[in-house]
This record gives structure tokens, sequence and C-alpha cells, in this order.
């Protein structure tokens, strides 16, 4: 203002000075052409202007009156928009497993990044920022996931300035490009500029469900005998799965969770055959029984379909993985091993159960024969040991036999000369075949049950148990 000043009094001071000199000229009778006069003063004006510029006047004039703050946030502004793409198409690529940091510069931005996956595995957002003061309780960020679609998969809010760290929960995704959007959510001015950092947390693996599996065209595949993970992220997800049953069998469906607090609600499991028609449900609604079975049902050759679905439960358990497994019963003859011992699958007509087939290695010194076996999801009683099943295993010094049994075959502990306790649990013994316990230590203790004292005691000594031997219950 003071150089606007200084040229209005020169272009005055000018003026005066070209009438003055008009006047003595005029005066002295001199002939003086009006247009002579004003060129002169124009060429001292264009002088005078070359000397002080008229950018600069104007520069200097409006800075006193433009407001710093803006033109501050302005040039804020201006660094941000050279950052993190502000759309699909420009998104920012970045890469999973490795945080990234940015902010938003004003109401209303959107910050955009890409991820690639190479295989299919679970994903989870984490997102954190620095302490601040709440204002009015409104949220700050938005953070949103979506597909190569561009349809929305996730999405959460970061809206608590004392709380710095909030995520997504475990979401799987097949193999792909995918798109993170950050955005302002009715975001107060204090958190404008400030640093958020979140990152892609990723692992990959084939045993989670891939989103969107909301329906059964687009259900996962998964495989019987293996554990199936998962999560419904809102109370309207939908998580289906489809296998193939490739002969006739037995099949059941086991479900798992973490403990919560109980109130009725959980999740439902219902199982459906190829045209949609439900053969079975159950629910997981109690929240300190983390495991849950259904109903072991025939299933022929075909295809079929699982529905896990929230129960009662409006978001409560949206952020839980579950756990989910189709068991299918194992084939005859098929072979476990627990403790030692190894267990073979027999059926006798319709009814299948385990038989004690002997031990995992002959050096084996205590040996329990369980009262029932799980496998696959199934449990059947252990109510056999086969023929010859210890033969000569010379270092065993201590059985003892379940409550299942009912046969003992034939030769099952010859010549375990150390054998030197018996403990049989059960009632149901009817059977116990020639030389079953020829060769043993011949002062063995035996313990029985009660009720079965004396029918036991006739049983062993006539298949190889000593008189000297003691009995007790």
């Amino acid at each position: 203002m003071k150089k606007l000043k200084w040229y209005v009094a020169i272009t005055i001071s000018t003026m005066i000075m070209f009438i003055s000199n008009f006047a003595v000229m005029a005066s002295q009778g001199k002939t003086v052409s009006e247009n002579k006069v004003c060129e002169e003063m124009a060429e001292v004006c264009v002088l005078e202007s070359e000397t002080v510029s008229v950018n600069q006047i104007v520069d200097e004039s409006v800075e006193g009156e433009l407001d710093r703050d803006k033109r501050m946030e302005a040039c804020e502004d201006e660094v941000e928009a050279n950052k993190a793409g502000k759309s699909f198409l420009a998104a920012t690529s970045i890469n999973v497993n490795t945080p990234v940091s940015d902010s938003i510069g004003y109401i209303g931005e959107d910050n955009y990044y890409k991820f690639t996956l190479a295989t299919s595995g679970v994903v989870k957002i984490t997102f954190s920022h620095p302490l601040y003061e709440c204002v009015g309780g409104d949220s700050d960020w938005w953070i949103g996931l979506y597909n190569a679609n561009r349809e929305t998969i996730y999405g959460f809010s970061a809206e608590d300035g004392y709380t710095t760290n909030s995520y997504s929960p475990q979401i799987g995704l097949p193999a792909g490009a995918y798109y993170v959007c950050i955005e302002d959510f009715y975001a107060p001015n204090d958190v404008m500029m400030m640093t958020y950092t979140f990152e892609i947390e990723f692992q990959g693996t084939t045993t989670w469900e891939r989103e969107f599996n909301d329906g059964w065209i687009s259900a996962t595949n998964i495989t019987a005998n293996t554990n199936i993970y998962g999560s419904l992220m809102q109370s309207y997800d939908d998580d289906y799965y489809i296998f193939y049953n490739n002969e006739p069998k037995c099949i059941n469906i086991s479900f798992s969770h973490p403990k919560f607090e109980s109130s009725m609600t959980g999740w439902e499991i219902a199982l459906y055959n190829s045209n949609h028609g439900i053969i079975q449900s159950f629910k997981a609604s109690d929240g300190y029984a983390v495991s849950k079975t259904g109903a072991t049902v025939f299933l022929p050759v075909g295809t079929y379909y699982i529905l896990v679905d929230l129960y009662l439960s409006n978001d409560y358990h949206c952020d839980s993985t579950y756990s989910l497994r189709v068991n299918t019963q194992p084939d005859i003859g098929s072979v476990v091993s627990y403790a030692g011992l190894n267990y073979k699958v027999v059926k006798n007509g319709t009814q299948c159960y385990m038989q004690c087939i002997g031990p995992v290695s002959k050096n084996i010194k205590t040996a329990t024969v369980k009262s029932e076996i799980w496998t696959n999801g199934f449990k059947y009683p252990v109510s056999q040991i086969k023929s010859d099943a210890f033969k000569n295993c010379k270092s065993l010094k201590k059985v003892v036999i379940g409550k299942n049994m009912k046969t003992i075959g034939k030769n099952a502990f010859y010549g375990c000369k150390k054998l030197e306790s018996i403990t049989i649990q059960s009632k149901k013994i009817s059977t116990i075949k020639k030389n079953a316990f020829k060769g043993i230590y011949k002062k063995v203790k035996v313990k029985v049950p009660k009720s079965k004292m004396t029918k036991y005691k006739k049983l062993l000594k006539k298949t190889g148990v000593k008189s000297t031997a003691k009995f007790k219950y």
C-alpha cells in the first residue's frame, strides 16, 4: 500500500509539473499542442510503471486481506493431492503386510489404495492414529474394503480419539485385486492432516471361506474331514459351502467357536441337498460350549451345501472366527493310532466298532486300551482286543482295559512275562479266548469290577493266569 501511495503521489506531481510548464509556455506566447502534453505525460507514466510493478502492487495490497490459515490449508491440500489416489482408477498401489501412512487433507477427501493377492488367503485391516480430544462423539475415518468390481466387502469406522487402534475381522479372499478407501466420516477439523497408519495383514491359506460366498452359486468349495474357517461380518452375511460326497456314507457336521457370554444367540448351521432342500439343521447358541456336532445322517453320492447363518445375534458375533468341518465315516479297515496303540474300524452287521490291534512299538511298557476312539468326527466303542495283539511284548508291565471291552482274542498277551498289573474296567466281557494271558508274571495283580469277580476270575485262570495271581476289586 505504501508503494501504491508513492506511485499516486509521483503521478500527481508529474501532472502538476506538466500543467505548470504548459502555463509558462502559454504566458510566453508559445503554441502548445494538447496532444503533445498528453503524450509526454503518458511517457512519464509508463516509465514510472516500469519502476513499480503493477503485480507487486496488487499482490502486496491483497496480502493484508488474505487469511493466512486458508493459504496454508491450500498449500497443504496441494501436497496432499500428490499422495494417495483419489479414485478407483487412480488408486495408489500398496503391498500387503507393509504399513502405509497418510492423512486426510480436507472434508470430503477420499484416499484410494490397491493391493493384489497372488493366492487365496485371509486378510485383516488394522488402522491406527494418534490420541486426540474427541469432539462431540463424531466419527472421524471410514475404512472400506472393495473387490475388483468395486463391490463393498467390509467397512468399519475409527471414531474414538482415545482408542488409537481399530481393525476389521479376518476376511477370507480368493486371489485377485482389491481396493481400500479411507475417507473422512463426519470428521471434525482437528483430525484433518492427522497422520494415520494402516496395514493389510495377509496370510495365504486354502482353509478359509472366500468372499463373496453368500449364495448357492458363489458357495466356497470345501473338502470333507478338513477344517474350514470363516466369520459372519455383518448381521445380514450368509456363508455358503459346497462339497461332493463321492460314495454313499454317513456324515456329520461339527462346528466350533470362541467362548462368549451366553444370551441365547449364536449360529445356525444347515445342510442342504443339490436341489436346495434342507436335510437337517442345528444351532450353536451356548457361549460356554465351544463346539457342537449335528446328528449323523446317511448321504448318497452327490453334491451338498452347508449354510452358516447368525441365530438371533444382530451383529453380536460378527468378529468371531468359527470353524466348520464335514466329518465322513471312515472306511471299514481304517487304522488310527492313539496313545501308543493302533485301532482298526471293524463292522459287525450294521454296527461299527474299534478293535485294538496292538502297540505301535513292541517295546511298550504300559498299555491303556481306551473305552472309545474318535476318528473323523465319529465315536466308536473299543470292544475287542485282536488275537496276538500284544504277543511277546516282553517289556509290558501294566495293562488297563476300558469299559466297552467285550472280547479278548487268542494269545492277546501271550509271553508278556513282565506283565505284573492288569486292570479290567469293563463289565461287558463275555469271551476271553485260548492262551490270552499265558506266560505272564505268575504273581500278577488283577483288579476287576466287584460284580464280575467270580466270572472274570474263572475266565482268566482258564486262559493262562496262574493260581498265584492276586485278585481284588
